[in-house]
């Protein structure tokens, strides 16, 4: 696979995607988290960084076969160790950009959209007649969940954001069904499809989640962590009100 460029205050961060895995250039990582010797970096603090031309799958040319790329958890090991106050900030492109952008196009390759042909009757009427059905079902839903939405509304000005558990009691939504829902209609997604829910990018950046992060030590082998998690906004709250399948009445009357 080709290098996807991703910019950090100015710097070029280098990823490439091999089998389905973000694997970032190592010395550009190094380099923004202010490690004055990069290769050492990598050397004290990366377990699993490896010579990129060791990688069949990667082109020769996008970079020299002895340039190091580190995965995900050797890129962590790095942004707890680094001193700079921006390390925060480069956890958040991590976590925020790059991971989600991984996720929403499967690996990098944009996907090609279908090609109507409006001239052609066979491939409009069916098209409108599609529009129509979903325009009539979500008008439909729009009346059945008004109360429900209402109810909601006040929720958007309060304070403090929580995990999925007590969200999904002040919605009075089952909790699994609530998770489930968030993954099918891009709220959340787990790295990898496993391990805990996290937010897309466009969720955070609009107020709907937020993430809460703990930093720690393994207490069996000594290595950092990076504990993630997905946590639901008052505005989120209101919005997955109104949207939401019916199951059951709102929490809130």
């Amino acid at each position: 696979m080709g290098i996807v460029p991703f910019n950090f205050d100015g710097a070029p961060i280098r990823v490439l995607e091999i089998s389905g895995d973000p694997w970032f250039v190592g010395k550009d990582v190094a380099g923004a988290l202010g490690y004055s010797n990069p290769q050492k970096a990598l050397r004290d603090h990366c377990r699993k960084a490896q010579d990129v031309g060791g990688e069949r799958n990667v082109h020769p040319s996008d970079l020299d076969p002895q340039t190091k790329i580190i995965p995900e958890g050797d890129v962590y090991r790095l942004i707890v160790r680094s001193k700079l106050p921006s390390a925060e900030r480069f956890e958040a492109l991590v976590m925020d950009e790059i991971l989600p952008t991984i996720r929403k196009t499967g690996g990098y390759g944009a996907q090609q959209a279908a090609t109507i042909d409006l001239s052609d009757p066979s491939q409009l009427v069916p098209l409108l007649t599609s529009y129509a059905q979903r325009t009539q079902v979500a008008e439909a839903k729009v009346t059945e969940m008004t109360p429900k939405a209402e109810a909601f509304d006040r929720l958007d000005t309060a304070e403090g954001d929580l995990t999925v558990r007590p969200a999904a009691k002040v919605l009075n939504y089952p909790e699994r069904k609530l998770t489930r829902w968030m993954e099918l209609n891009r709220w959340a997604f787990r790295q990898n499809g496993r391990g805990p829910l996290q937010a897309y990018v466009d969720k955070r950046n609009v107020g709907y989640l937020s993430h809460r992060l703990r930093h720690f030590d393994d207490p069996k082998t000594g290595e950092p962590k990076v504990e993630v998690t997905l946590m639901i906004t008052p505005k989120g709250l209101a919005k997955l009100a109104k949207v939401l399948p019916k199951e059951g009445g709102a929490a809130l009357h």
